[in-house]
């Protein structure tokens, strides 16, 4: 039996696009969508993440069920975002201001901060500021906040892993590539 490629154009068209499509997957297995309720951003993990959507928060966790706050069953990335009205401090003290709240509110201990960095979430203006101590449990942990100032809201990301995992878990990608806004862009001043 001979075999030959497609007469038509329009169906050689659909047969390459179709191709191209199943090698843009990047190796990735399925996916799926997590939105935000207030309808300001959304994201993607891959589909066999644990995922949970509140009223102004969203939590992401590359395991089967999502931890209570910083637990000691923490075994991989665990990304929380929160969004809420926008708050007149810089965002550099503002989200120091955030991380403090956060260890004190948890009894973290051995808490280190980082130094805020400018950086992009979601291809938009962010700040992050990077933290590491352990949790009222004992178990040490890495963490990285990014506050992402929008026109109407103020978004804060914050992903922990375990000591010494964060650099090589999905944050960085999932902020950078799986990472989508719903709200205008704030216009820069000049």
């Amino acid at each position: 039996m001979r075999t030959s490629l497609p007469r038509s154009p329009l169906i050689a068209l659909m047969l390459a696009m179709a191709l191209a499509l199943g090698a843009c997957t990047d190796g990735r297995s399925e996916t799926k969508t997590v939105n935000d309720s207030t309808g300001t951003f959304h994201f993607v993990v891959p589909s066999d993440w644990s995922t949970r959507s509140g009223k102004g928060v969203v939590a992401a966790y590359d395991g089967e069920a999502i931890p209570a706050g910083d637990d000691a069953r923490l075994g991989g990335l665990l990304v929380l975002a929160y969004s809420a009205k926008p708050e007149k401090a810089k965002s550099d003290r503002l989200i120091v201001t955030l991380a403090k709240a956060r260890a004190k509110s948890r009894k973290w201990n051995d808490v280190t901060y980082g130094e805020p960095v400018k950086t992009t979430l979601g291809g938009r203006d962010a700040v992050m500021l990077d933290v590491s101590g352990s949790s009222a449990n004992g178990a040490k942990f890495d963490g990285r906040l990014v506050l992402s100032r929008q026109r109407t809201v103020d978004v804060l990301v914050f992903g922990v892993a375990p000591r010494g995992k964060l650099a090589q878990s999905s944050l960085n990608s999932l902020m950078a590539d799986d990472w989508f806004w719903h709200v205008a862009q704030v216009e820069k001043k000049s």
